[in-house]
């Protein structure tokens, strides 16, 4: 399945397949960073040229198979909010650090909900009396 691909934004206000893959090629090279790219892709290519990667490595898409299981998660919770993230964007400036400091964040916050929720889990199963009953 297609998370993203560089045919979508063509023509909207992006008139190169480099404008309007730079974004994705943002998110495909924070994934790689972060250890989420697909073990079939080479994470220091993704890294050192993620533009030329997505463009010709992933042929201008960003599909689920090229992320690791966590990586599709991430992108499933967030790819909606950092696509506003982009929109928000304007003029000059380092948009792509930016963009990897929102990714962080996001994925931090991530990784806390996960913790308290496995931690409410465990105080579940070490308390069973406090389980509503049926």
């Amino acid at each position: 399945m297609t998370i993203d691909a560089v045919r979508y934004h063509l023509g909207s206000g992006y008139d190169t397949e480099g404008e309007a893959a730079w974004h994705i090629a943002v998110f495909l090279q924070w994934c790689a960073r972060n250890g989420m790219l697909a073990p079939t892709h080479a994470a220091a290519a993704a890294i050192a040229g993620p533009i030329d990667f997505l463009l010709q490595r992933c042929g201008g898409k960003l599909c689920q198979g090229d992320l690791t299981a966590e990586g599709n998660r991430f992108a499933g919770r967030v790819y909606p909010e950092y696509l506003r993230e982009v929109s928000l964007l304007h003029g000059d400036g380092d948009h792509w650090a930016l963009l990897h400091e929102f990714l962080d964040r996001e994925y931090a916050a991530q990784q806390t909900r996960r913790a308290s929720a496995a931690t409410a889990g465990e105080v579940t199963e070490a308390h069973p009396a406090k389980r509503p009953r049926k």
